[in-house]
């Protein structure tokens, strides 16, 4: 009885080692792949922020119009 209770013990201490190991990576490959994003959107961010603050209004405005024309034409009006 002992060598199986010394059995359970070692299984359940090599079990909760893997999970307590593989949640410990998954921490930090998360925060890695947090600090890698945060560094790489800055510079596109601020580019592409100049040049589609136009654009996004014109966007904005067709995505008005192609509503309206739908709902003109759904009522019959």
């Amino acid at each position: 009885m002992p060598e199986l209770i010394s059995g359970g013990i070692t299984l359940m201490v090599m079990g909760m080692s893997t999970v307590f190991l593989f949640l410990a990576l998954l921490v930090v490959m998360t925060r890695l792949l947090s600090w890698l994003l945060s560094k790489l959107p800055e510079a596109k961010a601020a580019a592409d922020n100049s040049q589609n603050s136009a654009s996004s209004e014109q966007q904005n405005m067709l995505e008005v119009a192609v509503v309206a024309a739908a709902v003109t034409k759904a009522h019959g009006r």
